[in-house]
């Protein structure tokens, strides 16, 4: 049984995205903005080309501006993955502990909390983590004190002693 549960942990941590509703937006946030940045970098390496070289053709002007592109290329696709892997990363550390609270907030409204929420090294947020987490414990107790009052009661419920009480007929005062 602890191997399967280990087995779901390491599955969980090898996932791209933990979050897909927060993440996959991001990503293609990025991706929209790489694009751009490239289409950018490329059109100013061919207008460079026309300001040098005035009187030569689109077709010099594009085989110009790829010559130039050989120098900083390889430069991009060796960075690229790094920089995949730290965005993959930072998108982690803020979208997991908020999951992780969305769910820990599931849990506690169907009184299915079993335990506080872990709160990581270097992951966003660990304030909101810490401060979900004395507030569970206070309902936990309050709820705990409910019962037990409820049980003292025997078998009046709280809804009985929550009614409003019955409407008496108004007092009137003898006038002299």
């Amino acid at each position: 049984m602890n191997r399967v549960m280990s087995e779901t942990a390491n599955a969980n941590r090898l996932r791209v995205f933990h979050d897909t509703d927060v993440e996959l937006p991001l990503a293609i946030r990025y991706v929209i903005l790489g694009l751009a940045c490239g289409t950018y970098f490329s059109f100013m390496l061919v207008c460079n080309q026309w300001v040098q070289m005035p009187d030569a053709t689109i077709q010099d002007f594009f085989l110009c501006a790829i010559e130039d592109a050989t120098y900083w290329l390889p430069g991009f696709f060796l960075l690229a993955p790094l920089a995949f892997h730290d965005f993959v990363k930072s998108c982690g550390r803020v979208s997991k502990p908020i999951a992780r609270l969305r769910n820990e907030m599931a849990l506690l409204n169907e009184h299915r909390s079993e335990r506080p929420i872990e709160i990581r090294d270097g992951e966003a947020w660990p304030e909101v983590l810490a401060h979900f987490n004395q507030l569970r414990g206070e309902l936990l107790t309050l709820r705990r004190e409910v019962s037990e009052y409820e049980a003292m009661l025997g078998n009046a419920s709280v809804s009985e002693l929550n009614q409003s009480p019955k409407e008496t007929a108004p007092v009137t005062l003898p006038t002299n």
